[in-house]
């Protein structure tokens, strides 16, 4: 070892314990602004998650208020499509969200099958087919994709406090607006035939 390689390694020996030394005197002398420090940053965190959600959940709000009044019912006299999603939403908020949009799958599902296309159409293409037959208008459509938004998110969100009780009954009252909807139109089976004698034309991307 020549006298370049014994300095440095006495040095680095030394900058470990000065810079910890360093860092305990820092928190001792700093540690009330470095907790609000990381408070802020925690809560900015939490604001950014559960504050898209709620932007997702306003905008829900107006498109399902905006086809409620089309229909000739206020958003605030919907019930929910099913008594069990009030049920499980006072165990389990996120689980809620699920069976409703459930409710919903059921009904696409239904809607499918009674137009014969079970082999070719699956439940997200059904409202992109509605809408491009000028059957449902853009707001349903959009209100159908802040649904699918809000049903990954409580799907795949580790934070069971970003869907509240009150947020969950109030999306099954969206899903059931959109269901009053679809009862009012029909699933034609014209237009579509096995892929293989068309190529894709039996399928319709959602997006």
């Amino acid at each position: 070892m020549n006298w370049l390689s014994f300095i440095a390694s006495i040095v680095g020996t030394m900058v470990w314990p000065a810079l910890i030394a360093w860092v305990v005197w820092f928190i001792s002398r700093n540690g009330q602004t470095l907790k609000s420090l990381v408070e802020s940053v925690r809560e900015y965190l939490k604001t950014v998650k559960v504050g898209n959600l709620e932007v997702t959940f306003q905008d829900a709000r107006k498109k399902a208020e905006t086809l409620a009044n089309e229909l000739g019912q206020p958003l605030e006299k919907v019930t929910t499509p099913d008594k069990l999603v009030a049920q499980v939403a006072n165990n389990d908020a996120n689980s809620a969200i699920v069976v409703a949009w459930i409710v919903l799958e059921d009904k696409l599902d239904e809607m499918i099958a009674t137009a014969g296309l079970s082999a070719y159409v699956r439940p997200d293409n059904v409202m992109v087919i509605l809408f491009s037959r000028n059957q449902i208008s853009e707001n349903d459509l959009q209100l159908y994709w802040k649904l699918q938004t809000i049903r990954n998110d409580a799907i795949h969100s580790r934070h069971q406090q970003n869907i509240t009780v009150s947020e969950a009954l109030e999306f099954s009252s969206f899903v059931a607006t959109l269901i009053r909807k679809l009862d009012k139109v029909t699933l034609q089976p014209y237009g579509y035939s096995k892929p293989n004698e068309q190529g894709d034309s039996g399928s319709v991307h959602s997006r």
